[in-house]
């Protein structure tokens, strides 16, 4: 009778908890809420008796209590195998779709054949899990976001497979792809094989830290972005011989952002500069249609260069000038070019190893104010170049102050080849380590 009493009150004490929570094969360590909740994980609860000690009258209450106990998931538990052959996206796309706030995946190879969809409000934790594909996929991207916001990716490996020969590749089909979305931090990752490594487009308060990107396409990092800081980046060996459209990375109509601390260079395509930010008419809408407010320091930059500009292929009267661009204290290595275009109050300063140091001013953009002042800078050659009818403008207010020039048996100073304007600008106590004498040219001022 005893024994009967306990049972007969256990089945009234759990009545309510029945109708709520039930669970699975306990092998599969999954547990399940009714089809408007989530996917929970039972490792926290491994018994109904353990349950039974967080229940409380209220079963709406009850159902809102475990979903918060249970905010993260693993997506092994969704039936991920991560074998590196069996497709697992849709797997790993119910871990998504669980709502969860915490996505845990373990060290292992899942393969996605299609295209995982973020959600707002999770962080994904990896652990070093490599999401890849095994066959080629030239229009999706392994992960894509849309419209989303808070989000986390942490600790992965993006491996891609597009290849150029592919004709009909497109930039969809980035390892990363995020767009129209807010507050995303994407860290401690590696992405190859794509087209880009990581593509974000218009996208707002944007944390990239200690990122890997080779061996894509286009770009390592693709972004319309802005509120963003970009540190501990690797970027090489992305793009191909493209006459100069290829980069590491590549940024465009972007605002307030921080680039420092980067490894950059080593660019397929020789005639590309490995890092690009300008303005560009074609990408530009509301609330992503200046280049303004960035800063440059740190950074190790190969072979490629820095290229900070307007949109050059659109008439002088529509290049939107880069204002408030700042570059210090990088070192530049095996034959890597510094060059602004169009510049407004862009400040150099202190950078080291530049080959060609370059300022050409063309834009007739209204109320366009040219300004650039180089300060200590290092490099093998000034080129500057203004159109004429900018040339009183650039005269005092284009400024190479103090720079190291190791010109060797070359001029130290040259116009623009090709620009169709005239140096203008003024310069002060250079320090020219060539045995060539340089000669000022045209409408130059030098203060010693």
């Amino acid at each position: 009778m005893k024994y009967l009493f306990y049972l007969c009150f256990g089945l009234s004490a759990f009545k309510s908890d029945v109708n709520l929570v039930w669970f699975k094969s306990y092998n599969k360590s999954v547990t399940e809420l009714p089809p408007d909740s989530n996917y929970i994980d039972s490792k926290v609860y491994k018994s109904l008796a353990e349950v039974s000690t967080y229940r409380i009258k209220n079963v709406s209450n009850e159902r809102t209590k475990i979903r918060q106990a249970y905010d993260t998931v693993y997506v092994d538990n969704f039936h991920a195998r991560g074998n590196g052959t069996s497709d697992d996206t849709q797997a790993i796309q119910n871990a998504i779709n669980s709502g969860a706030k915490v996505l845990i995946y373990s060290k292992k190879k899942y393969n996605i054949k299609g295209e995982l969809k973020l959600k707002s409000n999770q962080k994904h934790y990896g652990n070093g899990a490599t999401l890849l594909r095994i066959t080629n996929n030239s229009s999706q991207s392994l992960f894509f976001g849309s419209g989303i916001s808070n989000l986390v990716l942490d600790g992965f490996i993006f491996l891609g497979k597009t290849t150029k020969s592919d004709s009909n590749y497109n930039s969809n089909a980035a390892c990363v792809r995020i767009i129209n979305s807010k507050k995303i931090t994407i860290k401690n990752s590696t992405a190859k094989y794509g087209v880009s490594g990581f593509h974000l487009r218009y996208v707002d308060n944007v944390n990239l830290t200690n990122l890997i990107c080779s061996n894509n396409i286009l770009t390592g990092i693709s972004a319309i972005v802005n509120n963003v800081e970009l540190s501990n980046i690797t970027s090489f060996n992305n793009g191909y011989p493209s006459k100069g459209q290829t980069h590491e990375i590549y940024i465009i109509n972007s605002s307030n952002g921080v680039l420092k601390n980067s490894k950059i260079g080593k660019h397929n395509d020789p005639t590309s500069e490995a890092v690009v930010l300008r303005f560009d008419l074609s990408d530009s809408k509301k609330g992503f249609n200046s280049l303004e407010n960035w800063n440059i320091y740190n950074n190790s930059i190969n072979n490629n260069g820095i290229s900070i500009g307007s949109d050059p292929g659109v008439p002088v009267k529509d290049r939107k000038p880069p204002i408030n661009v700042s570059i210090s204290n990088n070192n530049f290595n095996n034959s890597a070019g510094l060059k602004f275009d169009d510049p407004e109050k862009c400040l150099s300063k202190n950078n080291k190893g530049i080959t060609n140091l370059i300022c050409r001013v063309a834009s007739n953009y209204g109320g366009y104010s040219p300004g650039l002042i180089s300060t200590n800078d290092e490099c093998s050659k000034i080129i500057q170049s203004s159109l004429k009818n900018l040339t009183n403008k650039t005269k005092n207010s284009i400024v190479f102050d103090s720079p190291v020039i190791w010109n060797g048996d070359r001029d130290g100073l040259e116009n623009a080849k090709g620009f169709g304007g005239v140096p203008s600008m003024t310069l002060i106590t250079p320090n020219f380590k060539g045995k060539k004498n340089v000669q000022l040219k045209f409408n130059s001022v030098l203060r010693k």
